[in-house]
């Protein structure tokens, strides 16, 4: 699992650092880096602490409760 969470940690900070990327458009940036870092902020709060992140919609929840399930198996 601390596999998964490295992976995930350094996704986010990839996806945030699009925000500040020249290369990128502003719609581009704000779609793959602030909303996709968001959801993967969320999905390691939940995979360390096992709680619902705050905000987050019901659907996503269940994916990311799949996703701990199957790795706890």
């Amino acid at each position: 699992m601390m596999d998964l969470l490295y992976t995930a940690e350094q996704e986010a900070v990839r996806a945030e650092r699009l925000l500040y990327s020249r290369n990128a458009g502003p719609k581009s940036r704000e779609t793959c880096g602030g909303r996709y870092a968001t959801l993967l902020k969320h999905f390691i709060w939940f995979m360390r602490y096992g709680c619902r992140p705050r905000g987050i919609d019901p659907s996503i929840f269940d994916r990311f409760r799949a996703i701990k399930e199957s790795v706890a198996a």
